[in-house]
């Protein structure tokens, strides 16, 4: 196999570089660098949403699909995979976000994931669920299957899963 990758860097709250995330130029193969923070203990975009002063963002499972969200018009933030625990809640927590739209992967553990989310940040914070279309597996594939628009429209159309209390 071909060394070849797209790098992906991943940055700390305050802007520093904790990571760079490696995926391969075809296929879906990807790989951390070796001595860099953990990825359990970071949030993709974080940075972004701090500096700015965002509210409001979409959470996605994968950094590709927070950026095809981007590239549609909203900030987004990436887990990393399914995992989401206390680490990262506790960063959104902190974070001015105000409002998430939960946008889960189109399968078994993307539901579970959302259900994860949404159980450790609704105290909290505004959450609302996007529902992909069937035959869509991810934003990404609604970004490059239907196009921006379609996107933005599923974003913008969603429902509410918990209550704003601050």
């Amino acid at each position: 196999m071909s060394a070849r990758a797209v790098t992906i860097p991943w940055f700390n709250p305050d802007g520093t570089l904790g990571n760079v995330m490696y995926r391969t130029e075809r296929g879906k193969m990807f790989w951390y660098h070796r001595g860099g923070r953990p990825i359990a203990q970071m949030v993709y975009g974080l940075n972004i949403v701090y500096d700015r002063r965002i509210s409001k963002v979409a959470i996605v499972e994968a950094p590709i699909d927070a950026m095809s969200i981007m590239s549609a018009g909203m900030m987004a933030i990436a887990t990393g995979g399914t995992a989401f625990g206390r680490a990262k809640a506790e960063l959104i927590r902190k974070s001015p976000i105000k409002e998430i739209i939960v946008v889960p992967d189109n399968d078994g553990p993307g539901r579970e994931w959302a259900r994860k989310i949404m159980r450790a940040l609704s105290p909290c914070k505004e959450i609302r669920e996007a529902r992909l279309p069937k035959g869509s597996k991810d934003a990404n594939d609604v970004l490059t299957g239907l196009g921006e628009l379609e996107l933005m429209t599923i974003l913008e159309n969603t429902e509410s899963k918990g209550i704003k209390i601050f």
